[in-house]
C-alpha cells in the first residue's frame, strides 16, 4: 500500500513542486489548502487521515532520496531540513504520524496554540515520539522568475 502525504499548503510558490516530488517519491498526497488559522486546518487533516502518513507544508521539498524507514514503537516523527532563507539546519518537517497516534488523536481537543506541538509533547505519547538527525529537504526554497 501507498502511504498518505497530507500536504498543507496557503498558497505558496512551491506547492505544485512539492506535491511533483511527493507524487515521485511514490506518495499519494492529499492536498489540505486554503487560508485558515493553524488549528483549523490541522483538525482538518487529523479528521482526514486513518493510516501511516506524512504532513508536511508546501514550503518544504524532500530530496529525491527521502524514505521513511519502519519504526515500530514510534508513533510521531520528524525529520531535519535545511532553511533556504537562514542557510541553517533545522527539525520540523516532514511528520510522521502512526495509525496508533491518529487514533488517538481524533479523541483529543486541538490546541489553537502550537497543535502539532501540543500533539508531540503529549505525555501519553512523548516516549514514542523521535527526531531524526538526517536533513531530507530544503525549507522556503524560492521560485525564481526568468
Amino acid at each position: 500500500m501507498t502511504m498518505r502525504a497530507y500536504l498543507t499548503s496557503i498558497g505558496e510558490k512551491t506547492t505544485n513542486i512539492c506535491k511533483w516530488q511527493l507524487e515521485l517519491l511514490g506518495f499519494d498526497v492529499v492536498m489540505i489548502e486554503g487560508i485558515e488559522p493553524w488549528h483549523i486546518k490541522y483538525k482538518r487533516f487529523i479528521d482526514l487521515a486513518d493510516e501511516d502518513c506524512l504532513r508536511i507544508d508546501a514550503d518544504i521539498i524532500l530530496f529525491n532520496d527521502f524514505k521513511i524507514a519502519e519504526m515500530p514503537e514510534i508513533v510521531m516523527a520528524q525529520w531535519q531540513v535545511v532553511d533556504y532563507k537562514k542557510f541553517v539546519i533545522h527539525t520540523g518537517q516532514p511528520i510522521y504520524y502512526s495509525k496508533k497516534l491518529l487514533e488517538i488523536a481524533k479523541k483529543m481537543p486541538i490546541s489553537q496554540d502550537r497543535p502539532e506541538t501540543s500533539m508531540w509533547r503529549m505525555p501519553e505519547i512523548i516516549k514514542y515520539t523521535k527526531t531524526i538527525k538526517e536533513v531530507v529537504g530544503l525549507h522556503q526554497f524560492p521560485i525564481i522568475k526568468l
